[in-house]
Formats: structure tokens, C-alpha cells, sequence
């Protein structure tokens, strides 16, 4: 069983897997057990500690992603019997940490109760298992979709300890990995690898996660270009089908942006006549007076 040495490695293991069609539910990540395993739960912290892991998905598809199932490695150790848990599973943007890849924000939380954890009796050997744990499409923040989770324990009720099944480098075959996985002593959450080498001794949790590009809503009009918070797809948003103000205030910030921003190119809805898609035209790469003339017809014509 890896023993855990505090390091201060933050680099990335960057394994780019291809992307499959969109909308479809496929591996988005996925890390194969090829470490051993790590089972640092246990009746006298289970109550107390918290672990997790991150990792991200593309920082190149330009929008966000729905998550619909996590897989999670986990493992056993050293009990004649089996026992149950009660896991508290917290999906987060990034780390859940919040000290690399992401803000640790909660994107969603589920408590699986009465998990039975499995019988280890054979001396020095786990036994491994997956918990498969559906999601309700959480949806990622965009940028590089950080994706990270943790696990905490309630009404523990097992002989032995408790935890995770892991991966080296060249186990991940799918997504991006971060080197270090978090721990959260009750008070501080900090991060940790099992040694200095970035290939065998990073600690990263066996995990598939499942899932697909995200699909904004229809569009109701071309002036509908976010939702009511004024979020594009840029920034986790989008159409919501219906005309407000977070349409409004969505094309003006992006209007008056400098000419070499891309985040700019949110209010181009019209070529250089005003001419949307409504009317055989539609984005033509430069935002003038025509997204400003077609955007303010549409707007207070409203969603048909």
C-alpha cells in the first residue's frame, strides 16, 4: 500500500483522449487501477477526514460539459468481514481543495447511503470494487472543466480501512490529471503524492467520469444570447428562450470589449447589413453597427 508523503508537486500529467459526438453520454476520463491502492479511512478518523482528486476535461472545446456518472476504484483492506458506510460524495469545479485547477466550488453533493464495503481477508491483499454513482448532468464552468471530487464517511461500520484504487501516469488514458490528490484533516485541506515521481508515485485515484458536451437550449431569436444572468456559452450559459435583460446586458459587455478579445465575438449576430441568420446572413467574424442594428430590432421584438 503507497505511503503518503506530502509534496509539493502541482504539475499535470496532460493525456489528451479523443472526443467522441456530441451528445451522446461516453468516457470523458478515465484512469485504469495500475498503483495499488490507498485505504487511509478508518474507524478512528472516518468522522473526521475528507480525501479527493481532480482532473479536467479540455481546455480547447470552447463550452462546458454535462456529467452523468462517476465511477469511483476503491478498495478494502485487512477485515474478515464486510461492513457499510454511508459515502458523501461532492462533485466540485476543480480541486476540491481550491489550491490547484480550479475554485473547489460545489457543483453538486449526494449521499449514498449503507455502501457495503467488502470482506479483505486475505493477509496483505484488498479487494477492489467500483461504486457507480449516477449524476443529474452537473454541469461544468467552461474554461479548461475542471472536474474534481471528494469523499467523507458517515455511520462507518467496518473492521478494516477503507479507500481508493490508484493509477500511475501511464494508466490515464482520457482526460487531464493533476499529480497530487487532496486530504482535509478536519480543519485544512492540503495536497499530497506518494513520492517524487511524476510517473510512478503521483497520487491519482482510479475514476471514470461519463458524460458529453453540453447543448445550450434553442435559440428563440438571435438576440437570445444568454441566460438571465447574462452567461453565454462562454461563461456556462447561454439561449434560454426567452428575451431579457441578461440578453441585453450580455451583448453590450461583449460589444464594447477591445477588438482582440474572442470574448467579443459573443455579440456578433449579423453581418455588416444587419443581417442575422434569420435573414440568409448571420456572424461574420467583425462586430460593427449590423450586430448593433439587428441585435436592438430582435430584442424588443421579443421570442416569437
Amino acid at each position: 500500500m503507497p505511503k503518503v508523503r506530502l509534496s509539493a508537486m502541482i504539475a499535470a500529467a496532460c493525456l489528451l483522449g479523443s472526443v467522441a459526438q456530441a451528445n451522446a453520454q461516453f468516457p470523458l476520463t478515465f484512469s485504469s487501477n495500475d498503483n495499488g491502492f490507498f485505504t487511509p479511512f478508518n474507524s478512528g478518523n472516518a468522522n473526521t477526514v475528507r480525501y479527493g482528486d481532480s482532473v479536467w476535461i479540455d481546455c480547447f472545446a470552447n463550452g462546458s460539459f454535462t456529467l452523468s456518472q462517476i465511477d469511483l476504484g476503491l478498495a478494502t483492506f485487512n477485515s474478515q468481514t464486510a461492513g457499510t458506510t454511508d459515502i458523501i460524495l461532492t462533485i466540485t469545479e476543480g480541486d476540491p481543495s481550491g489550491l490547484v485547477f480550479g475554485s473547489g466550488q460545489s457543483l453538486y453533493q449526494i449521499t449514498i447511503p449503507g455502501v457495503v464495503l467488502p470482506e479483505a481477508p486475505v493477509e496483505g491483499q484488498p479487494t477492489l470494487f467500483t461504486l457507480s454513482v449516477p449524476l443529474p448532468d452537473v454541469r461544468t464552468l467552461g474554461g479548461c472543466n475542471n472536474v474534481g471530487y471528494s469523499i467523507r464517511l458517515a455511520n462507518f461500520n467496518f473492521a478494516g480501512s477503507f479507500g481508493f484504487q490508484c493509477s500511475t501516469a501511464t494508466a490515464q488514458t482520457l482526460g487531464f490529471f493533476t499529480n497530487n490528490a487532496s486530504f482535509f484533516n478536519g480543519s485544512n485541506w492540503s495536497l499530497f503524492a506518494f513520492g517524487p515521481n511524476p510517473v510512478t508515485q503521483i497520487a491519482q485515484f482510479t475514476m471514470t467520469l461519463f458524460g458529453a458536451p453540453f447543448t445550450p437550449p434553442a435559440s428563440c431569436s438571435p438576440a437570445d444570447i444568454a441566460n438571465t444572468d447574462g452567461e453565454t456559452t462562454l461563461t456556462g450559459g447561454g439561449p434560454d428562450n426567452t428575451i431579457d435583460n441578461g440578453d441585453f446586458t450580455a451583448f453590450f459587455s461583449a460589444f464594447f470589449l477591445a477588438d482582440t478579445d474572442p470574448a467579443r465575438l459573443v455579440s456578433d449576430i449579423a453581418n455588416t447589413d444587419g443581417e442575422t441568420t434569420v435573414e440568409g446572413g448571420g456572424a461574420d467574424g467583425v462586430v460593427d453597427n449590423g450586430d448593433f442594428t439587428a441585435f436592438f430590432a430582435y430584442f424588443f421584438a421579443g421570442c416569437p
